[in-house]
């Protein structure tokens, strides 16, 4: 799969699940303020690890997407590299006449 690809299915679903959690979150104005204390520490006990692990696992992916998009930035660097080096030793390739060499 292209990266392009998993790169926009990782910040889709980054999307969705942000959304998926502020959409199970409490609407907050409506509970009364001594509720909230406990609500909210519950809320926090139960969630955070699940919420953590989304992201850790949503971290992870990014660095592996920029790890791949490094190591393609590297292998085009070469390419180039090699074909400076190449234009270089082959005079013709410089001059834009085909296959013949520079006259003098």
């Amino acid at each position: 799969m292209p990266l392009r690809t998993q790169f926009s299915r990782l910040v889709d679903d980054i999307k969705r699940t942000r959304q998926t959690l502020e959409d199970q979150s409490p609407n907050w104005a409506n509970v009364p303020t001594l509720k909230i204390a406990s609500t909210l520490k519950q809320y926090a006990i139960d969630n955070f690890g699940a919420v953590s692990s989304i992201f850790d696992r949503k971290v992870d992916a990014l660095e592996n997407l920029q790890k791949q998009i490094d190591e393609l930035r590297a292998q085009v660097e070469g390419v180039n590299h090699d074909i400076g080096l190449r234009k270089m030793h082959l005079p013709w390739l410089r001059c834009g006449h085909g296959s013949q060499p520079m006259q003098r």
